[in-house]
């Protein structure tokens, strides 16, 4: 039987970046045979010009039973375009002396003038903003007052790309795409009768996956065509994550679903009493999931054990979490009431309160990495959008609305390439 190492790309390229960005890469392989070395490591190497390796653990070395090595880089492209860090790994099996299946690992980006990025943001009544230059100034596409819009996502596909953002009107789940955000977005219908609170896009499955209240799991390519799936469960859900191989849901009364394909779905339980309001994960970390209980967050390393965090820097009640795309340490955001916002880069014991300059009376609702920025996105009620730096500590704000009694929730915010 021919020896298979396993690759992984631990820390990769986000989807979106600047020229002169730069962030840390870091490619896996492990061999995870109980009894074969692979040895006589030889990398085919790909990389765009801009990206240094910083640890090559890989080259000629040896991988004993159940060990692993890695190539660890950094990566500061200088134009804007598609760039892409190709590696394959061959080996031979020491005991055998033939050669293993090949390793292949990949990561990709595209690298844009900030004037090139879309950002949207959406919330109650038709709430629909758009910028097209990386959120400095904004111009209204609001739709029907009956339309109450929950989340958006960008597929991450530079050469096709589309917006999805996903709520409820009249009772029923309801969707909206766009491929030109500068032209306005188009309605698709979610056949359920109920709210669609969170959408995701997974690269590797390339569809998006929106979770809503009742148990609502739906999938789609193109923000178009939904796809409404059997969750087993009824509880409501706030919060879907994709973590490289397996989705991951959270929502009311700690319930917890996983998925490897967005099809079979199975639902553990917490055993936390709280309403689990989002979920982030980070590579080697774990997950972090925001809830309503006072300052409490919930911890898990595989998504199967969880465990609460309190610590008095977090907020009073969360709403949702995140984890930066570009630091060289990841850092995890969580914002909610009061003008609520923690930042930590250790989550089972650390976190530190952060203050949001002249909005401190809002609830944040949503947060997410901005790979326009180097750091994050928020919105909240009042009609607000912040920015943050990679680290949470540095947050300022921005009220989008075009009338001075437009104090609408912006319930979810994105950036992204059109």
């Amino acid at each position: 039987m021919t020896q298979q190492l396993s690759g992984e790309v631990t820390r990769g390229l986000p989807a979106l970046m600047r020229p002169g960005q730069r962030v840390d890469v870091e490619l896996g392989v492990r061999n995870p045979s109980p009894y074969n070395s692979a040895t006589d490591l030889v990398l085919d190497e790909s990389y765009p010009a801009g990206f240094q390796v910083l640890v090559d653990s890989l080259t000629g070395t040896e991988l004993p039973p159940h060990s692993s090595g890695v190539i660890v880089g950094t990566f500061a492209p200088r134009s804007s375009g598609v760039f892409r860090i190709d590696l394959t790994v061959r080996y031979i099996n020491r005991t055998t002396g033939e050669p293993g299946q090949p390793v292949a690992l990949s990561c990709a980006t595209h690298v844009s003038a900030i004037d090139d990025f879309v950002v949207v943001a959406v919330g109650d009544k038709g709430l629909l903003r758009i910028s097209l230059n990386g959120g400095q100034q904004w111009s209204s596409h609001d739709l029907a007052a009956t339309e109450n819009l929950r989340a958006v996502a960008w597929n991450q596909l530079a050469s096709r790309p589309r917006f999805v953002a996903v709520g409820a009107s009249n009772g029923q789940a309801i969707a909206y795409y766009s491929t030109d955000p500068a032209t306005g977005f188009t309605s698709a219908a979610i056949a359920a009768p109920a709210a669609a609170n969170a959408v995701v896009w997974s690269v590797d499955w390339s569809e998006f996956v929106v979770v809503g209240d009742g148990g609502l799991i739906a999938k789609s390519r193109d923000g178009q065509a939904w796809d409404v799936i059997s969750s087993g469960t009824e509880a409501d859900l706030f919060g879907i994550v994709w973590a490289g191989n397996a989705y991951i849901a959270v929502g009311a009364e700690g319930t917890v679903l996983t998925s490897g394909d967005g099809w079979e779905w199975e639902s553990s339980n917490t055993e936390i009493p709280a309403r689990l309001t989002g979920i982030a994960w980070s590579p080697g970390i774990g997950f972090v999931a925001s809830t309503d209980q006072p300052r409490t967050v919930a911890f898990s390393k595989d998504a199967v054990d969880w465990m609460a965090i309190t610590h008095s820097g977090l907020p009073a009640s969360s709403r949702s979490v995140a984890v930066s795309a570009t630091a060289a340490t990841p850092v995890f955001v969580v914002v909610g009431t009061n003008g609520g916002f923690a930042s930590s880069t250790d989550p089972l014991r650390e976190w530190t309160a952060r203050p949001v300059p002249r909005v401190a009376s809002i609830t944040v609702c949503d947060v997410v990495p901005s790979a326009v920025l180097g750091g994050f996105l928020a919105a909240s009620d009042g009609c607000w959008t912040l920015r943050g730096d990679a680290h949470g500590s540095d947050w300022h704000a921005q009220r989008i609305a075009r009338e001075f009694r437009d104090y609408r929730t912006v319930n979810g915010i994105c950036d992204g390439v059109a």
